[in-house]
């Protein structure tokens, strides 16, 4: 699992440059002369720790086969059903992407050690950050009163907001529990109590942690290392790769077929690169720009430096399409409810079918405090 991430280090300030002589004679002991050939020696002797290197524009790829997707959630929980219930079987293809993915790392953290996905599992925090965390219910007054005052936010009404979209999600966590926990490692017992806590915990990691793709790969996925770097409003944001990426078309790398659906992260400041020193923090922005404070409140638990204080949407010229709802192929008519609350807002959206409730939103985060710097910080 840990070998499928790439990480790139280096400190360009630091590091000597390349000794083009030894590594001119070196390909030609390998006989290297063709332009993939010339690349591969390149790409490991930017990488290779014995050897002198400089920073990379690419200081993170994190390939598809290493993301926690709707793909991988079917694959491992369509076998855990019953193959006679054929309702449970077709309903959990109903289900968005953030209810597949609880339904998933509820699943996966029973299964300690002996799951694929521990390493990562073992990096989330007890307590998650999402907003509506039940955990947090006795001190939210505080904290949103704290917001106003010291931050100027605007928080008028979000206690109320709040405790719905708590209650909400304590609902979607009974219903999934009810549908599908005893089929999962946490229900084994039939009680189906384990379950919807579990799930509620899960629920609120998707919330806070997921990220957003395209939807041939999954429109939210949980993607490790990558959600761990920490949001900067001014830094570089999440690029997932299409395959067809080529620097002569004007892009920042040439991508191969087999490198669609990677995200890759470039350490960049107001849309230039930054050269990172030994101990600096390599940031992201999270790229959310349609998220006002309560949304990013609720999801992340927190709410940026740049978003804190008096915000205002402006609609764009064209409209955003998006879809709607929970079920992925029930759409009609709820263009007028999306969100929540009925608010048109994209960050929590939810529907009732005949199985389940269920919970999706497209956001990036985690638990967050600012620093010093003004950034925040996981």
């Amino acid at each position: 699992f840990v070998a499928f991430f790439q990480c790139y280090p280096g400190s360009a300030e630091e590091a000597k440059s390349l000794n083009e002589n030894e590594l001119m004679e070196k390909m030609q002991q390998n006989k290297t002369v063709t332009y993939e050939q010339i690349q591969a020696t390149l790409r490991t002797q930017s990488t290779a720790t014995t050897q002198q290197y400089t920073q990379s524009d690419i200081l993170l790829r994190i390939p598809l086969e290493a993301q926690i997707t709707r793909s991988t959630a079917l694959q491992i929980l369509k076998p855990l059903l019953p193959k006679g219930n054929g309702i449970l079987a077709n309903g959990i293809h109903e289900l968005d992407d953030g209810p597949l993915l609880a339904l998933l790392l509820a699943h996966e953290r029973a299964l300690g050690s002996d799951s694929r996905f521990y390493p990562y599992i073992a990096t989330l925090p007890l307590h998650p950050s999402c907003g509506w965390n039940p955990e947090w219910r006795q001190s939210v007054v505080d904290v949103v009163t704290a917001m106003a005052v010291e931050m100027g936010t605007d928080v008028q009404g979000w206690p109320a907001e709040i405790a719905k979209a708590a209650d909400m999600a304590e609902r979607i966590s009974r219903a999934l529990g009810r549908d599908y926990g005893s089929y999962l490692a946490v229900g084994k017992d039939g009680s189906g109590g384990d379950a919807t806590e579990s799930i509620r915990w899960s629920l609120c990691q998707v919330s806070s942690r997921a990220i957003a793709g395209r939807e041939s790969y999954g429109s939210l996925r949980l993607v490790p290392i990558l959600d761990m770097v920490n949001h900067d409003g001014e830094a570089g944001k999440f690029v997932e790769l299409t395959g067809e990426e080529r620097l002569e078309k004007g892009d920042f790398l040439d991508a191969e077929e087999d490198d669609a659906g990677a995200f890759v992260l470039r350490s960049r400041r107001h849309g230039r690169k930054k050269a990172l020193r030994r101990g600096q923090e390599l940031l992201a922005n999270y790229n959310v720009p349609f998220y006002s404070p309560l949304d990013w409140f609720l999801n992340t638990g927190y709410i940026p430096p740049e978003r804190a204080g008096i915000w205002t949407l402006i609609d764009a010229g064209l409209p955003r399409t998006q879809r709607g709802g929970l079920s992925r192929n029930n759409n009609a008519g709820l263009k007028a409810q999306t969100g929540a609350f009925g608010s048109g807002k994209p960050e929590i959206q939810v529907i009732q079918n005949r199985h389940s409730q269920a919970i999706t939103h497209q956001s990036v985060g985690g638990e967050c405090d600012r620093n010093q710097h003004g950034t925040c910080q996981r």
